[in-house]
């Protein structure tokens, strides 16, 4: 009798566990706070300037480039739900230290504006938490880094 009852524990346990792993993927978007108070006050450095063609700064770079970023993407639900797709571009300040400051969504490319309101201020929050806790080589300009102004698409696809 003691060998069927652990076997029902052990059959209940195996049960529970799928349960709440099958569960996990049906949780609310999580949305913690942005460090939207992550202000750079210093002037970017234009990349195009005229008056010092010689000294174009190296532009930044993501570390684990465009794909790492990308990786970090979580696909909001609502916008899976609302079959919403495309591009969020984003313009920031990468500081000479490599975080991103001044984070600011620019537009929409191939999603609808007038598609779900929950599910585009999803994306957009989205696109911004990403760009925030991305990493960046900064621009140099010779051995010096300096602070530059990027325009960067985020994608959301559903795979």
């Amino acid at each position: 009798m003691t060998i069927t009852c652990l076997r029902h524990s052990l059959a209940l346990s195996m049960l529970v566990a799928l349960l709440l792993t099958g569960c996990s993927s049906t949780q609310p978007f999580e949305r913690p706070p942005l460090p939207e108070d992550r202000v750079y006050a210093g002037e970017p450095v234009d990349p195009f300037a005229a008056d010092e063609p010689d000294a174009l700064p190296t532009m930044p770079e993501p570390i684990g480039g465009m794909r790492g970023i990308q990786d970090e993407v979580r696909y909001p639900p609502s916008a899976r739900r609302a079959g919403i797709e495309g591009r969020v571009r984003l313009q920031f300040m990468i500081a000479p230290d490599g975080k991103t400051y001044n984070v600011e969504v620019v537009g929409l490319q191939g999603i609808p504006s007038d598609a779900n309101p929950q599910a585009l201020d999803d994306l957009r929050y989205e696109a911004k938490r990403v760009i925030y806790a991305s990493t960046w080589v900064p621009g140099m300009r010779g051995d010096k880094p300096v602070p530059v102004r990027m325009t960067w698409p985020v994608t959301f696809r559903a795979d």
